[in-house]
């Protein structure tokens, strides 16, 4: 199974389960991913849903925030405590809030009075991800939910000055590597507090409602025609994917009523079901991208959507995976309006142009067909593995070829088209 992380391709994994060390990525691009996601959803902070709580006893104030985005997922957790002792802010953001565990990032700001009647400020900036380690018996494997990096920043501030530290520089922390002994079930409990409680706190401020502030309350739009899919909107917040139909539906025939989580619709072999692209400001919908998504989880055990899009929010694969093999995948692009230019079946290109090169290397093309798509630019260059795997019997798990595909979806007379650039030859690991 694969997920993305700011277009990093990482090995999606329950916490603290080992693996095998090539699943690693390393540590800076992680942290530059994590960090490109934190600019992504501060900007888009503004016109999201947030959330407030405030408490106050003799020892000081404590201010409580969560934003989420136009699908209701989690993008920030902030808590602010004032006392005599000075002010101590927590921020959290994470690429997605479900799986903290393979990339986190916290900031932590102390600002202190000082002697002279002045301030000391001390900024931590931590972020988490995965790290390689040897076992007990010797092998080298991974972990998540690991502290990769950490950088420090301390300055003094006089009675009246302005407490900026943006030119104040950072200083890179340095961290013990993480060894087979950091495993133990107190350390991982205690790991798994600290990286699952800023989704607790998001969801219980949801639950205590209502927002603050809500940009896309009363906003009909197309809204009776689809149910959104969480974990799918683009990088700047603006657009998300749902399920839905060409007319307005009762909805109550698909929802699921045993589910925890609020509004979450299956219409699994629903007649006419179909995917659609919607600004979410407006509830409007841009068009259908082709897809054969069913509900509005992000995952049913194996049967999972994934949805990358290029900065800039321009370009989008969706993706629909079964355990061994796609059901469907198609790309798209966006254009000024804003419409949907429209889209083309990625998956059926993919597969036509691996088939003929493997015939021309005297290859057969063969097994349960998977991708995965590795990158997505705004011009609409995209690379793509696709792979032919044994998904049955006594050679389950073979994999008999391997490629990455090169290809660019181009737009000519108002029509998407898509250009293979190159293939090339992976090995069968």
């Amino acid at each position: 199974m694969l997920r993305r992380i700011g277009g990093i391709t990482l090995g999606l994994s329950m916490a603290f389960a080992p693996h095998p060390v090539e699943a690693v990525v390393p540590a800076s691009e992680q942290v530059k991913a994590i960090a490109k996601r934190y600019a992504e959803i501060e900007e888009q902070l503004p016109r999201s849903v947030r959330y407030l709580k405030r408490e106050e006893n003799a020892e000081g104030s404590t201010v409580t925030q969560a934003w989420f985005d136009g699908l209701g997922d989690l993008l920030k957790v902030a808590t602010e405590r004032t006392s005599k002792a000075g002010r101590v802010l927590s921020e959290f953001t994470a690429p997605d809030f479900q799986m903290t565990y393979d990339g986190l990032f916290v900031l932590t700001r102390k600002e202190l009075p000082a002697a002279d009647g002045g301030t000391d400020v001390e900024e931590t900036r931590s972020y988490y991800g995965q790290a390689s380690f040897r076992d007990q018996s010797g092998f080298e494997t991974m972990d998540n939910g690991v502290l990769i990096r950490e950088l420090r920043k301390r300055a003094h501030f006089a009675p009246g000055e302005l407490l900026d530290t943006s030119k104040t520089g950072n200083t890179t922390v340095v961290i013990p590597k993480f060894k087979a002994s950091d495993r133990t079930p107190e350390k991982q409990a205690e790991t798994a507090m600290f990286l699952e409680e800023p989704a607790k706190i998001g969801a219980q401020l949801q639950a205590a409602g209502p927002p603050e502030s809500d940009p896309f309350a009363g906003t009909r739009g197309d809204a009776e025609r689809f149910r959104l899919i969480r974990g799918s909107a683009s990088p700047d917040g603006r657009y998300g994917l749902a399920i839905g139909f060409d007319t307005a539906v009762d909805w109550s025939q698909y929802a699921d009523k045993e589910a925890e989580e609020r509004e979450i619709y299956t219409a699994d072999g629903a007649e006419d079901l179909r995917n659609f692209v919607i600004e979410l400001a407006t509830n409007r919908i841009l068009g259908a991208t082709g897809g054969s998504y069913f509900g509005t989880r992000k995952r049913y055990n194996h049967r999972e959507l994934t949805m990358i899009w290029s900065d800039h929010s321009a370009v989008f694969v969706q993706q629909f995976d079964s355990k061994w093999s796609y059901e469907s995948c198609h790309a798209g692009r966006i254009g000024e309006g804003p419409k949907l230019i429209g889209t083309v079946d990625l998956g059926a290109a993919v597969e036509k142009h691996a088939e003929s090169f493997l015939k021309g290397k005297r290859r057969k093309y063969e097994g349960s067909i998977a991708l995965s798509v590795q990158e997505v630019k705004p011009d609409g260059t995209m690379a793509v593995r696709v792979s032919g795997q044994e998904a049955s019997g006594p050679n389950k798990g073979e994999i008999y070829f391997a490629l990455e595909e090169t290809l660019r979806l181009e737009e000519k007379a108002g029509k998407l088209k898509l250009e293979l650039l190159k293939v090339r030859l992976l090995p069968n690991d």
